[in-house]
């Protein structure tokens, strides 16, 4: 979550405003957004470098707090329900990336959502998984 800071800008310079006078405001404008922008840096990369740790998740050791959603929603066969290469593709892409939480599969004919979303009730489904 990034948070945006409202920095005024400094006014543009008038003629009544002495060069002096308007070189000092200038110097204090650049150093309180050069700290803001450092603060808001340093927290930044602190949650990076968190984000990037090991975890241990139940039985699970993780190598980073990376999770991804799934997202191959209607890809598989809308006839047979059966991953297919598409799921292949999407899951060996991420594989690297973190834990990838395997996406809601019907549990019996009458449990699909939608059209295309893959199962695992039937053998055939089963097998098209475990190429996954």
């Amino acid at each position: 979550c990034f948070f945006f800071l409202m920095i005024r800008r400094p006014p543009r310079s008038t003629q009544s405003r002495s060069s002096a006078a308007s070189d000092v405001y200038k110097r204090q404008y650049q150093r309180r957004v050069h700290g803001i922008n450092q603060k808001r840096f340093l927290f930044v990369m602190a949650k990076v470098v968190n984000l990037l740790k090991p975890i241990k998740v139940g039985d699970l050791q993780l190598k980073n707090r990376v999770f991804m959603a799934p997202l191959t929603r209607c890809r598989a066969d809308p006839a047979t329900g059966i991953p297919n290469q598409l799921h292949i593709d999407y899951y060996s892409q991420r594989a690297s990336a973190g834990l990838i939480i395997s996406e809601c599969s019907q549990i019996s004919p009458i449990s699909q959502a939608f059209p295309g979303s893959a199962g695992i009730h039937s053998e055939e489904q089963v097998q098209g998984w475990k190429k996954v």
